[in-house]
């Protein structure tokens, strides 16, 4: 009954938790630029069919299932279509001392996702690709599996619920009596138990190439020694957070 709510509670709630990558999403551009048109398309073609022959054979799937197989490198990736560009640049002519329109310029450009369950693999062609003409390797990210994912967001749900409930009887409590009861009236989520901090590791780049210093040690969990890199995995942190309305009874 009316008489019986003696006070009105507004709190928020949260909960964080964490867990090691289980995936690593490498982020990869094929680019390629000049004054030939059909070279510059040619160029970036080549290179973005032999990347798809490189991952095509690491991403095995269960026959029965259709889903990748345990032991797959890859579990998935995908490729941006390749797009094409063309600018006609300014150039400064000191004979005549002005401005005038140069040499046709044309580029030709597309991108890679791929995500990598076996994190050996990972380094390997990291390192593998940063020789390669007309490739950058942009970094990796890493994340959890969808199970996981899924799984941890219900529990921190849960928790951040928890958590709002037990601030609302400290709060009835000192404010009512100990033997209050606190009554959940509205609930809002305001953080959908998203992914937070999966951090990306990004190499250093030079001119479409990557440098390679003789140790490189990054919070991304990215190390670089003579040889090849060393992505390591590093915590995902996922929270969820609530606003709830409370009745004191």
């Amino acid at each position: 009954m009316e008489s019986t709510r003696s006070l009105e509670i507004y709190l928020e709630g949260s909960s964080a938790m964490s867990r090691l990558a289980e995936r690593g999403i490498l982020s990869i551009s094929v680019s390629s630029s000049g004054t030939s048109k059909s070279t510059v398309f040619d160029d970036a073609t080549r290179v973005s069919n032999e990347l798809q022959a490189l991952f095509s054979p690491l991403n095995a799937k269960d026959a029965s299932t259709g889903l990748p197989s345990a032991d797959a490198a890859v579990t998935w990736w995908g490729m941006q279509s390749i797009t094409t560009q063309t600018w006609v640049p300014t150039i400064y002519d000191s004979k005549i001392q002005q401005h005038k329109a140069g040499e046709r310029h044309y580029s030709a450009n597309s991108s890679f996702t791929v995500k990598f369950q076996d994190f050996a693999k990972l380094n390997d062609i990291a390192t593998d690709l940063t020789t390669q003409p007309f490739v950058t390797v942009s970094g990796v990210t890493w994340g959890l599996t969808d199970i996981t994912r899924d799984a941890l967001a219900s529990e921190n749900r849960r928790r951040a619920v928890t958590h709002a409930i037990e601030k609302a009887r400290d709060y009835a409590t000192a404010a009512v009596s100990e033997h209050s009861v606190v009554r959940v009236v509205d609930l809002k989520e305001l953080q959908d138990g998203s992914e937070m901090g999966s951090r990306r590791a990004m190499p250093q780049e030079l001119g479409g190439m990557m440098q390679m210093p003789q140790m490189l040690q990054t919070q991304s969990g990215l190390s670089s020694v003579q040889g090849g890199f060393n992505f390591r995995p590093q915590d995902v942190d996922l929270q969820a957070k609530v606003k709830v309305k409370f009745f004191v009874e």
